[in-house]
């Protein structure tokens, strides 16, 4: 075994599973849009205006997709640390 696939082999060892990379990349996404989302409908509810439940729902899902997207892309670098 040279160096290069020793170093290979404890590289792959060290990173998480694949379920666990799953669980956190649903705890980034998840939970920031969950939060956002709530927090606009109560400043929205305070205010008097009822914020529809449509706009709500488009804004609670562009936060976890952007969220998402750069958990993703998170994760892929330091998969890949090149």
């Amino acid at each position: 075994m040279s160096v290069a696939t020793a170093k290979a082999v404890t590289i792959a060892a060290d990173l998480p599973s694949t379920d666990y990379r799953f669980v956190g990349l649903l705890v980034i996404a998840l939970f920031p849009a969950l939060f956002w989302t709530a927090l606009i409908a109560a400043v929205g509810s305070m205010a008097g205006t009822g914020i529809s439940q449509l706009t709500l729902l488009t804004i609670g899902t562009t936060i976890m997709a952007t969220c998402g997207l750069i958990g993703q892309l998170l994760f892929a670098r330091v998969q890949n640390p090149s």
